[in-house]
């Protein structure tokens, strides 16, 4: 047998991971579960043939391709699982959309080789337990420490040397990522605004969405460092290693799991989070650092109040290792490679 021909029957023999686009951060996303589940990329059409189980990164790119792809493999005994990014939508929406994922989530959860895992805990609302097969903890909560990315030299990158020239000693809070609506970034120019964040170096790093100029221009106008770009990897966890705090006030519309929330917290970095959200309702049950506060008119006491410290790692890692023997044990059950253990 040629070389050729070992690789091609080796690569036949691994899972499948499918991810319809590769674009932004996905592509990093990606090499991590790689690197912790094995597996090769398939394509769409590729999913069908595969004989190995497939594990979706991601449900909400395309559902109904989901439930397709399940069903097709289900007939032909073969295990699909996915990954349920924001499974609060679906079970409190009202819209005939939702209802439609609910009732089709139901339907799949009583299929054997069919299993979702949503990467928001069951245990925020009891009814997510009803459109799934189990849970596990956001893969962004525990990947620095699974050692994927412990080898980085995070302050190498030139934007940390802007960010600190720039805050000239003050504290510093940093909103990465896209910034959109929902993930609050209006509420964030509001306490810019308000003087809400007066004496700290506020740093937006992310491409803004044009319906949030305005925003942007605020955030600017009342000496905010802003980044309109793409930010890569690399950047954002140079940018984590020097922050006092992130930015994670989401918007309830945007109530899910954050992966920004998760990599602050691995970087000892306290996240900013809405009280009654999901992220707040995280922190709490994990006993993790955190701020909480009901809007941006009283957020800037809230912050004032808070005392400023890294929380010591020593203290955080055996959450850390909890995250990540939980998840892999669950979801190398899905994929039929290891038994079903508890948590």
């Amino acid at each position: 047998m040629s070389q050729k021909e070992k690789n091609s029957e080796l690569a036949s023999s691994e899972i499948g991971l499918y991810s319809k686009t590769m674009g932004g951060h996905r592509a990093d996303y990606y090499k991590f579960v790689r690197s912790k589940f094995g597996g090769e990329r398939v394509s769409g059409s590729e999913i069908f043939k595969k004989k190995q189980a497939v594990l979706f990164l991601m449900i909400e790119e395309g559902f109904f391709f989901y439930v397709v792809c399940a069903v097709v493999r289900l007939l032909l005994r073969r295990k699909t699982v996915g990954l349920l990014f924001r499974p609060i939508p679906v079970i409190q929406g009202r819209s005939l959309k939702m209802k439609i994922k609910k009732i089709t989530l139901r339907l799949l959860k009583g299929c054997a080789s069919v299993r979702t895992l949503s990467i928001v805990p069951v245990a925020v609302d009891n009814r997510i337990n009803g459109i799934v097969d189990d849970w596990v903890y956001d893969f962004q909560l525990w990947d620095i420490k699974s050692g994927y990315l412990g080898n980085t030299c995070y302050e190498v990158e030139d934007i940390v040397f802007s960010v600190k020239n720039y805050a000239l000693g003050k504290k510093i809070i940093v909103a990465l990522g896209s910034q959109t609506r929902g993930k609050g970034v209006e509420i964030l120019a509001d306490a810019m605004e308000s003087g809400g964040l007066d004496g700290w170096c506020v740093v937006v790093a992310g491409k803004f969405s044009e319906e949030m100029i305005c925003q942007k221009e605020a955030i600017s106008r009342n000496g905010g460092l802003v980044f309109d770009r793409f930010i890569t990897n690399e950047e954002m966890l140079a940018l984590y290693s020097i922050a006092d705090l992130a930015w994670c006030f989401y918007s309830p519309e945007y109530d899910q799991a954050s992966g920004i929330l998760g990599r602050a917290l691995q970087f000892s970095v306290t996240p900013v989070v809405r009280k009654g959200s999901v992220s707040e309702w995280f922190c709490a049950s994990e006993r993790m650092p955190h701020i909480a506060s009901i809007d941006a008119i009283g957020l800037g006491g809230v912050i004032g109040e808070y005392e400023l410290k890294k929380t010591s790692r020593r203290a955080l890692e055996a959450s850390f290792e909890r995250f990540a023997r939980v998840s892999c044990e669950k979801i190398n059950y899905s994929l039929g490679k290891g038994p079903e253990k508890a948590e």
